[in-house]
């Protein structure tokens, strides 16, 4: 019997892997262009009870409604996250271009900056 693959990441369905024996059938299903559109308006998200008391605490802290607080700190993970990403993609290239230091090259910057 044929099973049935859904991919949030992207804007189709493939359907079609057959199992022994069977004619694999593939097929692709338009799903609206934002998918996550209407699921983050409505997005519920479950804490254990320690994680939670702590956002709740915190927000409380700096005058904050929890839902609000939680949003702000989503928000700054992804975007420390980018950062990240972004950054060792910037080392990637570099390295890929011969542009690193050996390992007796940190070290003797690092010396230098720490010497008095």
């Amino acid at each position: 019997m044929p099973q049935r693959c859904v991919s949030r990441f992207e804007p189709h369905i493939i359907c079609g892997l057959g199992g022994e024996g069977e004619v694999a059938r593939t097929a692709a299903i338009r799903l609206p262009a934002d998918p996550f559109s209407l699921m983050l308006r409505d997005m519920e998200v479950h804490f254990d009870p320690n994680l939670e008391e702590r956002l709740t605490r915190r927000a409380t802290q700096h005058g904050r409604k929890p839902d609000d607080f939680v949003q702000d700190v989503v928000a700054r993970y992804l975007d420390d996250e980018d950062r990240l990403v972004e950054a060792v993609k910037r080392g990637e290239d570099a390295l890929q271009r011969g542009e690193y230091l050996t390992h007796q090259q940190v070290h003797e910057r690092l010396r230098r900056y720490l010497e008095p």
